[in-house]
């Protein structure tokens, strides 16, 4: 309780308050967490893997070690946030799914009050899925607002109801469903 720190070799969790259960390896953290973790991550273009840092903040961390599973909630106003080479994630609620190795990230699903800014795209959203084995972001919401930047720095604005971006070939697509209509400006 109070100004809690957990950390084993580079990754740390604090917060007002850390529950750690050895037996289960679960965790909870709550009041001001901030997590950092090191995670292998492979670069979309290079195809080079390394360690890389994943940094999270929210109200509550919750880590259930079974299933491989961190979900960080807010429960105030200030959002839920994970920030990694992936990207820079928030809402209401960030679930991180690792690989069972627990080093690699497998998918992140955030919910709710969705932001996302990555080095081309810029989109806010209801859902997002960013699925790592295919480095794919999928955006859902009504409407999904999304910015992208070409190499020039021009940006175009786009509104539909799922946006799918592949970080790896830096391509964008989107989605309307019907009677809604897609808008670009």
């Amino acid at each position: 309780n109070g100004s809690a720190l957990l950390w084993q070799d580079k990754a740390r969790i604090a917060g007002e308050t850390i529950v750690m259960d050895d037996r289960t390896g679960n965790l909870s953290a709550k009041g001001n967490v901030r997590s950092t973790m090191m995670l292998e991550d492979e670069d979309p273009k290079t195809k080079v893997r390394k360690l890389t840092e994943t940094r999270g903040s929210a109200d509550i961390l919750v880590y259930d070690d079974a299933k491989r599973l961190a979900t960080y909630t807010a429960t105030g106003a200030t959002p839920a946030r994970l920030t990694s080479v992936q990207g820079d994630m928030s809402g209401n609620r960030i679930d991180l799914f690792l690989k069972e190795s627990g080093n690699e990230v497998e998918r992140a699903e955030v919910d709710v009050n969705v932001a996302v800014t990555l080095d081309t795209l810029y989109a806010t959203s209801r859902h997002l899925v960013y699925t790592a084995d295919e480095d794919k972001y999928v955006l859902t919401g009504e409407p999904v607002v999304s910015v992208t930047k070409d190499k020039d720095g021009t940006c175009k604005e786009t509104r539909g109801n799922t946006v799918t971006y592949r970080r790896s070939v830096d391509s964008t697509s989107v989605e309307a469903m019907a009677g809604v209509a897609t808008e670009t400006k």
